[in-house]
Order: C-alpha cells, then sequence, then structure tokens
C-alpha cells in the first residue's frame, strides 16, 4: 500500500524562540521533590515574570491538551499586553497559530498569524518574521499551494539567515523539503534533507533531524526500499519518543505502515495505535487522514487475498500473545478472518469514506486525491463502475491540478529566484567587504602610534603593578602561613577535648566496679570477723586480693588505652611468643568457675607487635566472652592461632548466644560514646587495635556462638 506523500511540519515553530530565551526549571535542591511547572507558576508574583513560565506550560500541552493550551495562551497574552511586551505578544500569537494548524483550522490561524506579524515587523524582529513566513508555508503545504509553499518557506529561510538563528534556518530547510516531497520532486526533497543531516547533532536540533529522517525514508518507500526506510523512520521514532512529542510517535506509527507491504499484521499493529493517538489529539491533519487511507488499504488488501486475487496464504495466520494477552494487532486480524469478501470491503469503503470526508472538510487536496483513487479501485471490484468513475474523475482533476507541468515551472522559477537573490547579495557583500578593507588599512596606520603610546604606559604601570603584587604575595603567604597554624592548633585542641572527654567517662566507671568490690569485702571482713571461720577469713582474703589485682590490671588496660589516643605516643612493636599471650590470658582468668578456657596453637608461632596493647585486646575479648557465658555450666571458650601467608592470626570462640550488630557497633563506629552500662569493651579494643595495627574480624550466629579474629 502505497504511502501517502502529505506532509504537515511536525516542528513546533515557537519551540526554538522559546528555547532562545527561557531556561530549562531547575531540579529540586538538597532532594526536594521538584515542582511542577504550575506549581512553580503560583509562587511567583501577578507580574511580568510569570510571562515566560505560562509560555513554557501552553508550549508543553501544545499536542496532548488542546483547551490547557489555549487557557494558558490567554492568560499569558492578558499579562503581557498589561506590561507591553509586544515579543511576548508576538510568541504567544504564534504558539496559538501552532494550536490552530496542528488541528487542521487553517481559517483561524491565518488572522492570528497576520497580527503576529505586524507586531514583528513593526519591532524589526527578523527570528519572528521568520516564523511567520514559516507557518503560512506550512498552511500553503496542507492546503496544496506547492509554488506557494516553497514561496514562504525561502522567505522564511532568508530571514533565519538574517537573523543568524541556526535552529530556524534548519526549520526553513526542513519545510523546504517536505513542499518538494508533497510536490513529488524526490530528488530535491532529499537535497534539503541531506543539508539538515550535515548540521551538528544536538538537543535542539532534534526535531528537525526526525524530519529529515522522515523526508529520506518516504522516498526510500516509494522506490520500495523498505528495509532502510524502516531504520530511518525507527531512529525517527525514538528520536520523538525521548522528547516525548506525543504527535511525532502518531505520525512515525503511521508512515511505518507503509514499510510492511503485504503484511497486515506488521501494518494493523502501527496503524491502529497511531488511529488512537490521532483520535486524542486531532483528527484533521494530513497524517491523521493518512492513517484512515492506510487502516482501508489493510483490509482492501485482505479482502483480495479473501476473494483469491492475490495468493497470500499466510495473510490471515499471525497470531502474536503478549504478556497473557492477545494484541491488538492479533484481535483485528483474527476479527477480519471471520468476514466474507464483501464484509471486507465494506469494512474498507468505511476507512475510505471517512479519510475523504475529514479530507474535504480540512481542504487537504492531496488527501482527497488518495481517498478517491481508493474509493475508485474499490467499487471497481463491486461492480460500482458509475461510482468508481465519479472517484477517478475526482481524482485526476485534483491531481492534475496539483502536479500540473505548470506548478513544477512555478516551483523552478521560485528557487532560481532565490538563488539570484543570493548570488547578488554575495556580489553586495564582497564589495562591502573590499571598501571596508580600504578603510581599515588606515584606520590601521592611523591606530598603530596610538598603540605604541599606550604600550609603553601600560610597560611602566605593569612594572609597579609587578612590585605591588609582590608585596601583597609575601603578606598573603605570611597571613596562610599564620591561618594554618591556628587551624592545626584548633584540630589538636578539638582532638584532644574529644580524649579527655571519652578517657573520663570510661575512668569512672572501669574503676568504680573493682574498687566497690574491694570496700564490700573488707567491710564484710570487718564486720564480720568474729564471726567467721578460719577457711572463710582464708577465702575472703584471696577475694580482697583477686579484686586489688583486678583493679590493678583495669588501670593498666587503661594507662595503655590513653597511649593510644595520645598523637606523638607509638606502641612499641617487637617480636611476642603466642605461648606468652595464651598463658597471660590462663593466668588471668585461672579463677572463672563453670567456664573452660582451651588454647591451641602450633609451636614457635611469634608474632611482631606491642605485647601489652595485644594482651589487653585479648583479655578483653576474653572477659566479654565470659560474660556472654553467664549462667551455663557447660560454658567454653577457645583460643587459636595459626600461620597463614605469612601472617600469623588469633581467634577467639565460644558458645554462647551470639552477639548482635548493636552490641557490635562501638567496634566501628568511633561517633558511638563509651557506656557506662558496658565500660570499656568494645570501645578499647577498637581503639587498641587502630594504634598497633591490628585488624579484627568478626563471625557470630545466634545460638552458635561468637568468633573474633585477630591479625597482629
Amino acid at each position: 500500500m502505497p504511502l501517502n506523500c502529505k506532509r504537515r511540519i511536525l516542528l513546533v515553530a515557537l519551540f526554538f524562540l522559546f528555547h532562545g530565551f527561557a531556561a530549562p526549571a531547575q531540579s529540586g535542591e538538597n532532594g526536594r521533590p521538584k515542582l511542577t511547572p504550575e506549581q512553580e507558576l503560583e509562587k511567583l508574583p501577578n507580574d511580568s515574570s510569570r510571562i515566560i513560565p505560562i509560555f513554557r506550560i501552553a508550549a508543553s500541552y501544545l499536542y496532548s491538551d488542546s483547551a490547557k493550551t489555549m487557557f494558558y495562551i490567554n492568560k499569558g497574552l492578558e499579562l503581557a499586553r498589561k506590561y507591553k511586551r509586544s515579543k511576548s505578544v508576538t510568541g504567544l500569537l504564534m504558539l496559538s497559530v501552532q494550536l490552530y494548524v496542528s488541528r487542521g483550522r487553517f481559517e483561524q490561524a491565518i488572522p492570528v498569524l497576520e497580527k503576529a506579524d505586524s507586531l514583528a515587523i513593526i519591532d524589526h524582529n527578523d527570528y519572528m518574521i521568520a516564523v511567520y513566513e514559516d507557518e503560512r508555508g506550512n498552511i500553503c503545504n496542507e492546503q496544496g499551494d506547492y509554488p506557494g509553499a516553497i514561496l514562504h518557506n525561502l522567505a522564511s529561510l532568508r530571514y533565519a539567515e538574517k537573523a543568524k538563528d541556526t535552529q530556524r534556518i534548519l526549520v526553513g530547510l526542513v519545510n523546504i523539503s517536505v513542499a518538494y516531497q508533497s510536490e513529488k520532486n524526490h530528488e530535491k526533497s532529499i537535497e534539503y534533507a541531506q543539508k539538515i543531516l550535515r548540521y551538528p547533532y544536538n538537543a535542539r536540533n532534534v526535531l528537525a533531524f526526525t524530519k529529515a529522517l522522515e523526508m529520506i525514508a518516504s522516498v526510500d518507500v516509494q522506490e520500495h526500499r523498505y528495509a532502510p526506510a524502516r531504520d530511518s523512520l525507527l531512529k525517527a521514532l525514538r528520536l520523538y519518543a525521548a522528547e516525548k512529542n506525543v504527535n511525532g510517535v502518531a505520525t512515525i506509527h503511521s508512515e511505518l505502515v507503509s514499510t510492511y507491504p503485504g503484511d497486515p499484521y506488521h501494518q494493523f499493529g502501527y496503524a491502529l495505535p497511531a488511529q488512537d493517538l490521532w483520535e486524542r489529539l486531532g483528527n484533521s491533519n494530513g497524517y491523521a487522514i493518512l492513517n484512515l487511507d492506510n487502516l482501508g488499504g489493510i483490509y482492501a488488501y485482505l479482502a483480495r487475498v479473501r476473494s483469491g486475487l492475490l495468493r497470500d496464504t499466510a495473510a490471515f495466520s499471525t497470531h502474536v500473545v503478549l504478556n497473557g494477552q492477545e494484541t491488538a494487532a492479533s484481535r483485528a486480524l483474527r476479527e477480519a478472518s471471520r468476514l466474507t469478501p464483501a464484509a471486507l470491503r465494506e469494512k474498507a469503503r468505511s476507512w475510505y469514506t471517512l479519510s475523504l470526508a475529514r479530507a474535504t472538510k480540512a481542504n487537504d487536496r492531496e488527501g482527497i486525491i488518495q481517498a478517491s483513487d481508493s474509493l475508485a479501485v474499490l467499487d471497481a471490484m463491486d461492480g460500482r463502475f458509475k461510482d468508481a468513475f465519479n472517484y477517478l474523475h475526482q481524482h485526476d482533476e485534483l491531481y492534475d491540478s496539483l502536479f500540473s507541468q505548470e506548478n513544477k515551472n512555478s516551483l523552478a522559477g521560485v528557487e532560481a529566484d532565490y538563488r539570484v537573490e543570493l548570488s547578488d547579495k554575495q556580489l553586495q557583500l564582497n564589495k562591502l567587504a573590499l571598501s571596508d578593507q580600504i578603510k581599515i588599512k588606515w584606520l590601521l596606520l592611523g591606530s598603530l602610534s596610538l598603540v605604541l603610546l599606550v604600550m609603553v604606559l601600560v610597560y611602566r604601570q605593569s612594572r609597579q603593578r609587578k612590585k605591588n603584587i609582590a608585596s601583597l604575595s609575601a603578606l598573603n603567604e605570611q597571613l596562610n602561613a599564620a591561618n594554618e597554624q591556628l587551624g592545626e592548633a584548633n584540630r589538636q585542641l578539638a582532638e584532644a577535648n574529644g580524649v579527655k572527654t571519652r578517657f573520663v567517662g570510661i575512668l569512672n566507671h572501669d574503676l568504680r566496679a573493682p574498687v566497690a568490690n574491694l570496700i564490700n569485702i573488707l567491710r564484710l571482713q570487718k564486720e564480720g570477723a568474729a564471726f567467721m571461720e578460719r577457711a572463710t577469713a582464708d577465702a575472703h582474703a584471696d577475694r580482697i586480693t583477686g579484686q586489688a589485682e583486678t583493679l590493678l590490671e583495669a588501670m593498666e588496660d587503661l594507662l595503655s588505652w590513653s597511649k593510644g589516643q595520645m598523637k606523638n605516643f607509638k606502641p612499641q612493636l617487637r617480636k611476642v611468643h603466642v605461648s606468652d599471650l595464651f598463658s597471660d590470658v590462663g593466668n588471668h582468668f585461672s579463677g572463672t568457675p563453670a567456664v573452660t578456657i582451651g588454647f591451641g596453637a602450633e609451636d614457635g608461632l611469634v608474632v611482631h607487635t606491642d605485647e601489652y596493647f595485644l594482651k589487653t585486646i585479648m583479655r578483653n575479648l576474653t572477659g566479654n566472652a565470659i560474660k556472654s557465658l553467664a549462667g551455663r555450666t557447660d560454658g567454653s571458650i577457645q583460643w587459636r592461632a595459626w600461620e597463614a601467608g605469612g601472617k600469623v592470626s588469633l581467634s577467639i570462640s565460644d558458645n554462647g548466644p551470639g552477639i548482635s550488630d548493636v552490641q557490635l557497633q562501638p567496634l566501628y563506629d568511633e561517633s558511638l560514646p563509651s557506656s557506662l552500662k558496658d565500660g570499656l569493651g568494645l570501645h578499647l579494643v577498637r581503639d587498641l587495635s587502630r594504634a598497633i595495627g591490628c585488624t579484627i574480624s568478626v563471625s557470630t550466629s545466634a545460638g552458635e556462638g561468637t568468633v573474633f579474629t585477630l591479625v597482629p
């Protein structure tokens, strides 16, 4: 089924204007949700600052909601006229023209367009005059006046070049390519499309590039190169989708139908969603009318297959299910397979008739030509030769008026005049350039002496400035050095205060418990000495001795830890036998009831570390393990040591209840304060390990115990 060559310019003429003076909305700061344009608008005062945001909102609804577009255009015009912003009035009027043209309402667009052009001429706004000529060309193109379209498009290109606006130049090139394509002058259409593709690609050129791809694809289709045409259209579809241009997406869907000749399934797959979009966006433009003809052509093809006029055994056989549901194309094909040839032809006739009615209403003469030709063929198949003759006569009459030799000669003359005008303009520029060169020569000679004088003055000032800069640099260096010293002193003071605070908090708790126990035992011994047996008294004495030793060890641990907190203190690293470390732990906890402490290590293992720091770490981990086994009669703790990869590792494991992530947090998070309830614990282990470069890893499981692994 041949693709209708009807083209309507899809570039939003005001899209480029808008990007010229309005920056995109900024994203939210500090992670706050980004407000919608309407919400941002409500935050602005009711003055001229609202005009550009209103324009932006109106343009965003151009192809999706005509009522909202016109609502915001009217609000913007009210403010622009109130504050006498003539350029803003012109821009908003042009946007309303875009709305009318996109809906095929040309009789409403032309008066508004003329009013906008008058304002642009008064303001000497070459850019907006180019927009005016562009829109007049679009309307001529829609109405089949291709010489008029070319005339206005070339005028638009001249004003765009005068304004030196690349995006508007691209719009002009696109429109000229469209007009030549409508005139079926494929060579000229491709020539202008390729001019577009030679420009550097960027986000602002997206719509021009997509239109150029459409033009190239259309020629490929008409010359039966369907695969490259499909590739070009799919690339254009991706660009439209990225820009969220629903009108462009619908257009490409309508055009893709022609790249699948004799494939009703894929034709339905693109024509049906395109029809849904056109009914929502506006059904009177060229592509919407083309899509109706596409749908009629699919049913006409199926009617020929059903009648035996065409051999296509797979025409009704495609059936696809996606996500458990039948696709719209499969459903349409299945329903068509149940129809008779006559019923299929009636389906085709209904689509063709609707296409003809909408083309007639929109004065879309090329759409009328296409629909008339399709209906003539269909009526001939049904034996309605009189109706077929009438449709064919209508087709030939309009076709001759649109594509006559007179029109082609007129088009050629328009472009020839344009090229002559460019040549004359270039000659004038060359003469002006020559005259300017002579003036510049004398001006340079006259200015040379002045330049030399200025250079002498600049040289003297430069020498004086260098002296001043050297003095200021010396002062700045002294000031920077003083600031660095002050900053370092402040940092050291802050660190010292932090260490002091932690040390005092830990000392308060870890010395209170053993001292309190010692006092209680001494008081008990004093008050009950008369009633105690010798064995009991000895036991109390042993307990006093044990508590005193515990107190002394705690003080030693605190001293070791406090040394680790000192900036200039360095641990005394030396070789320490693992057997000595295990002996220290065993002796320290030899009187622990109900807990078995075992040791296992290869003979002769030695670690290079600070002996006292590592012993303190091992005592604390052993003490924590004993606490976790409180109340159990089968408590077991196992210390192990082994060598792997040239490094000695130590581990302590228990059969306790395990340890939670919250309990382990002090081992990794320095921001947590030490707890008066838990004492030094993992705070001490963390700081001492860091001081001697010992890494600690933990493996724990609820109900199965905990394993700490040390690598000094």
